[in-house]
């Protein structure tokens, strides 16, 4: 589901996501991405924050990857950026 714009969540999507055991909630990385990740997380249990370096998804995919992103999203950083698992 994408969300267009940072201050967009609400709380009541929350309801949405019930049926799930983690939801993903991939996010820009600046201060508006970090707040709509903790907007998330306060109203939904299984979120799972996973911020994208650099900027937001897409520049991520271009710049890096598909498999890239399936790593990040899996817990494994970038080659040579201290995060791999």
């Amino acid at each position: 589901m994408g969300v267009p714009g940072a201050n967009s969540w609400q709380p009541v999507w929350h309801l949405l996501f019930k049926q799930y055991d983690t939801v993903f909630v991939l996010i820009d990385d600046d201060k508006a991405g970090h707040e709509f990740g903790q907007a998330v997380a306060r109203s939904l249990d299984t979120a799972r924050i996973v911020p994208m370096t650099g900027g937001d998804v897409n520049s991520f995919v271009l710049e890096h990857g598909p498999q890239a992103l399936k790593g990040k999203i899996n817990g494994r950083g970038l080659p040579g950026d201290g995060e791999n698992t």
